[in-house]
């Protein structure tokens, strides 16, 4: 993601807006592989929308009840950026989650 900004101050024009990203994932499925990452099992559940709000505010409509997508296409034609690094799946499949995880539940 640095070598994203490094090209962004280097040569994009002034109020340019870039996305990164090394493939597309729902919430939900995030919630999967977070889940699988620190060893639960079974689905994630879905909050009403009461709930989602008294918990998050208005972020549980504007960013996790939304339907946004985003696209490195335009960092990708316009700067030449590729992505790298690991993507999240490949993150996820590393003992970092678990162990933090376990770390936390311990206290």
């Amino acid at each position: 993601m640095a070598e994203l900004y490094l090209r962004t101050l280097a040569d994009a024009p002034p109020g340019s807006l870039y996305f990164a990203e090394s493939g597309e994932a729902s919430w939900r499925d995030m919630a999967i592989g977070i889940g699988r990452a620190v060893g639960l099992s079974g689905e994630p559940e879905a909050l009403p929308t009461e709930e989602a709000l008294r918990l998050l505010g208005i972020g549980a409509v504007t960013s996790f009840g939304s339907n946004s997508r985003v696209s490195a296409e335009k960092a990708r034609r316009m700067l030449g950026w590729k992505p790298a690094a690991p993507s999240l799946w490949h993150d996820l499949g590393t003992d970092y989650y678990k162990t933090s995880f376990a770390r936390v539940e311990e206290g």
